[in-house]
């Protein structure tokens, strides 16, 4: 049996499929738990300026993978 995945609808575009971005965020952000990514998705963000990713992910996409790596490089460092 296929496995299914379920995009929240900031995630889709015009015919109802994933950005293409968000294979590239999903890989930036690989290994972290599905609740931390909702909650990143869906929290204010300092390095985007207080908006919140799924705010801009259709309409600034390089901007948001650039806060995923952000994310990853503070986890790395202050983790």
């Amino acid at each position: 049996m296929l496995a299914k995945n379920y995009y929240p609808k900031y995630a889709l575009g015009a015919e109802l499929r994933p950005l293409p971005v968000i294979k590239e965020i999903l890989a930036v952000l690989a290994g972290h738990h599905p609740a931390l990514l909702a909650g990143w998705f869906d929290s204010t963000s300092r390095f985007l300026g207080g908006m919140r990713p799924r705010e801009l992910v259709a309409t600034d996409p390089l901007r948001v993978v650039a806060a995923a790596r952000n994310m990853v490089d503070v986890q790395e460092h202050h983790g």
